[in-house]
């Protein structure tokens, strides 16, 4: 298995974009496990112990595991966006040498992460930066124009390509060149939201990821297989939650962004104002054959609102029939979901409303689907 570690731009190793994340990988031989904004920079500390999320990393359950045959790290496009000319300026270096403290830490981090396993080690190249015409996404801040900080991730490119040819059994893998121009700025095709790679962008980063593959130990293994899909057996119930996207919600109904309804360990995936009857719509993306719903009581939940809900699907968003209305009786304690079978499971479905029968505000951790379907 690939264990990938890193900042949000690891997320699509999984084949999950940024803007759509699912719960699970498309990939079954990859997992990937997100460490949130980190700093390349902070892999190491000042001291040259190893730094907040290097600690993470080394000591990780992953890194041991027998089922762990390549680890790849995903850091150094936040650095190149918002430190590297900052830190140029304040210090009065050049961009080399700022790329260099860069470089030096994280490769130092590749010395120490080598000391605890000797499966191959992965660095996924940071990125072109966000173009010009989504410069300002207060998400994704920036320092410098979009040619400065292009030319600063060149050079930390070819720094971590350097020091990954003095290193046994460490490659890098970057699409770097075939994201920007021979004028330094961003080719916009293979970005999702302004920051991140897309699925086409995807494909160049695995095609990378084989060519170097081939110097494995075991380059047999396929990282990138998509979940298995069965032609020689019926479709049986499977959880097809990944699929799914909130799509509008009773107080925001024009300006809802997609999200998903994947389980959080804490926080909402939605959560409407005090209103009449509030709602949350939901598109599947296809008519699915839903067997069973399970909702997922907000911990925030005290005023018992929730135990009025009830659900209506259809195949389009202009005719919705009742699937299930709740009785009322108390739900939730220790997280444990309301699970109920739908009213026809032959009646293809693809949008949902969930619906409170009373006025008040409407939220919940998540919602888990499960369909009929060849995908397991």
């Amino acid at each position: 298995m690939l264990i990938v570690f890193g900042d949000s731009h690891a997320h699509i190793w999984s084949g999950r974009l940024v803007s759509a994340l699912g719960d699970r990988s498309v990939f079954p031989n990859v997992r990937v496990n997100y460490l949130g904004p980190a700093l390349a920079y902070n892999l190491m500390s000042d001291d040259g112990s190893l730094g907040k999320w290097g600690a993470q990393i080394i000591h990780h359950p992953d890194i041991k595991s027998q089922e762990t045959t390549a680890i790849m790290l995903s850091f150094g496009e936040i650095d190149c966006r918002t430190q590297v000319v900052k830190r140029a300026a304040k210090k009065r270096m050049s961009l080399r040498d700022a790329c260099s403290l860069i470089s030096d830490r994280y490769l130092a981090f590749i010395d120490e992460l080598r000391k605890a396993t000797e499966v191959p080690i992965i660095l996924s190249g940071p990125i072109a930066t966000a173009p010009a015409a989504q410069n300002w996404d207060e998400n994704f801040p920036n320092v410098g124009s979009e040619i400065e900080r292009n030319a600063a991730t060149l050079n930390l490119s070819r720094l971590l390509r350097s020091g990954c040819q003095n290193r046994r059994n460490v490659f890098l893998v970057s699409l770097l060149d075939k994201m920007i121009t021979p004028v330094l700025t961003t080719k916009s095709f293979y970005i999702d939201d302004g920051c991140h790679l897309n699925l086409d962008g995807l494909s160049l980063a695995i095609q990378a990821f084989n060519e170097v593959k081939s110097s494995f130990p075991n380059p047999e293994e396929d990282y990138f297989k998509v979940g298995s899909l069965s032609f020689d057996a019926p479709p049986g119930p499977a959880d097809i939650s990944d699929q799914a996207l909130i799509i509008g919600v009773s107080s925001n109904a024009q300006a809802a962004t997609p999200a998903t309804i994947a389980l959080r360990p804490s926080g909402n995936i939605f959560q409407t104002n005090v209103d009449d009857q509030p709602w949350v719509m939901i598109d599947i993306g296809f008519g699915a054959l839903l067997e069973r719903i399970e909702v997922f009581r907000s911990d925030a939940d005290n005023q018992g609102a929730v135990l009025s809900i009830e659900v209506f699907g259809g195949i389009n968003k202009k005719q919705f029939e009742l699937i299930y209305r709740h009785d009322g009786r108390d739900f939730g304690a220790n997280g444990a979901p309301l699970s109920f079978y739908t009213s026809d499971p032959d009646a293809p479905v693809r949008f949902l409303m969930f619906r409170l029968q009373k006025s008040g505000v409407f939220q919940l951790n998540g919602i888990k689907l499960y369909a009929q379907t060849c995908l397991k």
